[in-house]
């Protein structure tokens, strides 16, 4: 059996050189790609969190508009001479069209629960990226770093990413801003009934 040594060199050379691009590829995504995957994640629960307040704001005050008008209907109703078909027949249209916008109103809210589901998943992948950031960290801790590591630049790296680069706190207070004045709103709305 012959040993060739040279091409056990170039077969060490090749592996380092894999080793070398490996590392230059993971350690940016582990030190700049998947924090701003993180962060893009975490703002889009946060922007569905604002949204999905703002609708349901929207619906319990078009609910409570509806409630108003189905009160004043029946009160015209009442005083109005039901002797004229057409009166009539224009109440009962308008009766109808309330129902059918509370209907619609109420499962706009129902509908609403799909944010909740969409921010339990989004969690659920921010938990395994993080997961999986920390076990790379972990390998990468114990390989030797190189020039050839260098990280890229954030702001570029949100740009390909179609996401920001930076966490943006002023978002989550303004969700706990209106989810204050939500409570707020309901609980004198509770107090008026």
């Amino acid at each position: 059996m012959t040993v060739d040594a040279g091409a056990d060199d170039r077969a060490l050379q090749v592996a380092a050189e894999f080793a070398g691009a490996a590392l230059a590829t993971i350690r940016p995504a582990c030190g700049t790609t998947l924090p701003s995957v993180i962060v893009t994640l975490q703002g889009i629960i946060q922007s569905t969190e604002t949204a999905a307040q703002h609708v349901l704001d929207a619906a319990d005050r078009s609910s409570a508009a509806v409630a108003r008008l189905r009160d004043g209907v029946t009160l015209l109703s009442s005083a109005a001479s039901r002797e004229i078909p057409e009166t009539q027949e224009a109440w009962d249209d308008v009766s109808q069209s309330l129902e059918v916008l509370g209907t619609a109103i109420a499962r706009i809210g129902d509908d609403m629960q799909f944010q909740d589901l969409t921010a339990q998943y989004l969690r659920a992948a921010i938990d395994t990226i993080e997961e999986l950031q920390e076990q790379l960290s972990q390998v990468l801790m114990i390989l030797p770093s190189g020039a050839a590591d260098e990280q890229a630049a954030p702001g570029r790296l949100a740009a390909k990413l179609g996401s920001p680069a930076m966490v943006a706190p002023w978002r989550q207070e303004l969700a706990d801003h209106l989810t204050k004045e939500r409570n707020a709103d309901g609980a004198a709305k509770a107090s008026q009934a």
